[in-house]
């Protein structure tokens, strides 16, 4: 048996877990004699500061255990079948939780994973819809979402919240000592509710105050997974000397034996001696048909990773530089997600255990296998390998006669009356931007400018402006709204985050066309289960049908005999629906809802019913 000895890195005090990107600048590495170890194992563990990883080598073999891994219970007394992984690429933020399925239906029992206390509710239309957020002694922090209802303690201390507020949509900070909660302890039902796609429980565990989720996986969740990643597509980026990228080649692939993809085509391509890759592919748990994300993908280079994305921890100010990952244009244009194993300039995710020029490789040989690595969390493995012929193509570096936007400085174009913003590092690259103004369309009542390519990520999002001096007059400003045309041809609204007697503002996320339009249309309501005069003999709720065709619903309001009573709404059903309760009275009543939407049109109905 080989010696022991103890390797201690330094980490940053907000990381239990450590900054799983693995840059000499930031962190630092020693090694201890054994006789050492305990005192300053005494010593770090009073240290916040520091974490302590130990590795012990054994006769040449490596072996590394997480901090605390059995921590954490499951948060549901069913077998865990994941239809999410963490950090899968989802649009515009990495996956920051792992999906578990709840056999397709609502109301599974939802455990504390941990003892803590209750340190957030949050009852939302949109998101994660009604969550709970527990804090733990031990630094971490649990998240459980889309849930249907809490448990009987929680749920009266939102509904006298609610009541409080007259409101349904909150966010509450409950102190430590006001909902304490023990591990196994039910702590609601799961649900579909936000912007759930279906019956599942929403689960995270993060870190650093809540700011960084951290892969669940990590803390040895009863998951069956036997299993390897499925690749079926790869992509070659050809690199210039200015480290961009100026041709593409895709290619299919299929498994060869023994773990190995290769080209469908089992042609030899001839690349340029600089490149990148990326690849386009899925995992898979035991007993699940989901089409999950991958946890590692690597390019290797020398036989050695020269570039890996590893699903370990993202923080959330670093999550929508998932576009910057992903092969943005292929995702728009072609509904493509590939694994992009290459850096723009403008990047900065702590993803990447091995992180080598960008992602560029630079290869000598004229015959050359590309390797690529994709494996789960569980060590499943697939390979990828690709043989090309490598040449010097030796890229040109044209003179763009475009408007170049700089990625480091803030641009901006404004000419007859219309004007279009975007801050400093908003974009990922230097990108040639395209614009133009035409003569308003259809509704509109202001010309149409047209700004760059919807196919060209921004990460901040772009300020579109036009001057009242150029919408046609004789119209409600308060109903004025900018719009952006969709891909299939329709405008959308994206609201008017600034309207003054001069100028109409609005904020978008991607590059496009836009224009100015009217939305003067109030909401539709009608009951769903009762009508004027109705009598409710049984049942436990009512229901009415609430929507927006265009701005989108932005508040509303129900009372019994003027007293506000508390409704839930679910956007994503356009259903409104009340369930009876102790301020329902046994009489007749004037059940009174009113609507909003985005553009201040109103609707307002009532109804005389009944309850037996």
């Amino acid at each position: 048996m080989g010696k022991w000895f103890y390797v201690i890195h330094k980490y940053s005090l907000m990381s239990p877990l450590g900054n799983q990107k693995q840059n000499v600048h930031n962190q630092s590495t020693f090694v201890v004699p054994h006789k050492w170890f305990g005192v300053l194992f005494a010593i770090m563990k009073r240290m916040r500061h520091y974490l302590l990883t130990l590795l012990v080598v054994i006769s040449g073999g490596l072996m590394a255990q997480a901090p605390e891994a059995d921590y954490f219970q499951s948060p549901l007394d069913i077998p865990l079948l994941l239809s999410g992984t963490f950090g899968e690429l989802r649009g515009n933020h990495f996956h920051a939780g792992i999906d578990i399925k709840t056999m397709g239906v609502e109301g599974k029992r939802v455990l504390a994973a941990a003892d803590g206390y209750i340190s957030r509710i949050n009852v939302s239309t949109s998101g994660y819809g009604k969550a709970i957020y527990i804090t733990h002694p031990n630094g971490y922090m649990t998240v459980y979402a889309h849930l249907q209802r809490f448990n009987e303690e929680i749920e009266n201390y939102v509904r006298a919240a609610q009541h409080k507020q007259e409101t349904f949509t909150l966010t509450l900070y409950p102190g430590a000592n006001t909902l304490p909660v023990k591990q196994g302890q039910l702590i609601a039902v799961s649900g579909n509710t936000g912007g759930s796609g279906g019956p599942h429980l929403h689960f995270e565990i993060r870190d650093q105050g809540g700011e960084r989720p951290i892969n669940p996986l990590q803390f040895n969740f009863p998951i069956s997974d036997q299993r390897a990643p499925k690749v079926f597509r790869a992509k070659i980026y050809e690199v210039d000397d200015d480290n961009r990228i100026f041709r593409e080649i895709e290619m299919e692939l299929a498994p060869h034996g023994n773990g190995i993809y290769k080209p469908v085509s089992g042609k030899r391509p001839n690349i340029h001696k600089r490149f990148a890759v990326g690849i386009q592919g899925y995992d898979h748990q035991d007993g699940s048909a989901n089409k999950n994300g991958i946890y590692r993908v690597s390019v290797l280079h020398n036989n050695q990773p020269y570039y890996t994305f590893r699903a370990d921890g993202i923080r959330f100010d670093q999550t929508r530089y998932i576009n910057a990952f992903i092969d943005y244009p292929a995702k728009i244009n072609e509904k493509k997600t590939f694994y992009q194993l290459y850096e723009p300039p403008n990047y900065n995710l702590d993803v990447h255990p091995q992180r080598s020029n960008r992602g560029i490789i630079s290869a000598d040989e004229e015959a050359y296998t590309i390797e690529i690595e994709a494996a789960d969390f569980h060590g499943n493995l697939t390979k990828v390998h690709i043989p090309v012929n490598i040449v010097d193509l030796s890229p040109q570096s044209g003179q763009s006669q475009k408007t170049i936007w700089n990625w480091d400085m803030a641009n901006a174009i404004s000419e007859r009356g219309m004007a279009a913003y975007l801050p400093e590092a908003s974009l990922y690259d230097h990108a040639e931007i395209e614009y133009q103004i035409s003569d308003a369309e259809n509704d509109c009542i202001a010309p149409v400018i047209s700004i760059g390519d919807p196919a060209i990520a921004i990460h901040r999002n772009l300020l579109v402006s036009f001057d009242k001096s150029i919408i046609a007059s004789g119209y409600n400003d308060k109903q004025m709204v900018v719009v952006r045309r969709t891909k299939g041809g329709k405008w959308e609204s994206i609201g008017a985050d600034v309207n003054t007697a001069t100028q109409l503002k609005s904020y978008s996320k991607t590059f496009g066309d836009f224009s100015v339009k009217i939305d003067s249309v109030a909401p539709t309501l009608h009951p769903i289960n009762f009508f004027d005069g109705h009598k409710f003999s049984k049942g436990n709720q009512l229901t009415l049908h609430l929507s927006d065709d265009f701005s989108g619903i932005d508040s509303y309001r129900a009372t019994i005999n003027g007293r506000w009573i508390l409704m839930e709404y679910e956007p994503k059903r356009n259903l409104l629906f009340y369930t009876f309760d102790n301020n329902f009275p046994p009489e007749k009543v004037v059940l009174a809802v009113s609507a909003w939407d985005n553009s201040g049109n109103k609707i307002e109905k009532t109804w005389t019913i009944e309850r037996e």
